[in-house]
This record gives C-alpha cells, structure tokens and sequence, in this order.
C-alpha cells in the first residue's frame, strides 16, 4: 500500500480491470499480490454488485424511454381523424 492506504497510482484500477476482463479471483490474487484470497473475493463481489446496479440502471433507463416512445406513439395515434389519415 501506498500514503493513506491508498494503491500506488494506477494500482486502483487494476481490480476492476481484472474482474472486467474475466479473470478469475484466484489469478487476480496473485496478479494484486494478496496474500489472502478473501481480500480479492471481497473486491470482486463489491465489484460485482456494482457492475449489476449499473446494468440495472440501464436496463430501467431503456425501458422508461421505450415507455415514453410508445406512449407519444399511442397518443398520436389517439388524435388522428379518418380525415387526417
């Protein structure tokens, strides 16, 4: 660890950057240097949940535009006449 116990520079992103590229949690312990397998699974999970919050958020965010696209489309369609058509 490096001041504050923080990673020297750089050293943060290499967990996630593991764990995005699929390595496994055994070969990011030894890429991380940690002694125990414990401390990555704890950065994967949290990692993990992070990950499937932000798809989530995406997932919600497609579905509300999808939502609003339809209804714009709907009422639309509502206020068209025979003679408009």
């Amino acid at each position: 660890m490096h001041g504050h116990g923080r990673p020297p520079h750089g050293q943060q992103h290499r967990p996630p950057l593991l764990y995005m590229s699929g390595v496994d949690a055994r070969d990011a312990m030894e890429q991380l240097g940690h002694s125990d397998i414990k401390t990555t699974l704890g950065i994967y999970t949290h990692l993990d949940k992070e990950h499937k919050r932000r798809s989530m958020d995406k997932m919600e965010e497609y579905l509300n535009n999808a939502c609003q696209r339809q209804s714009i489309v709907h009422n639309s369609a509502k206020t068209k006449t025979p003679e408009t058509l």
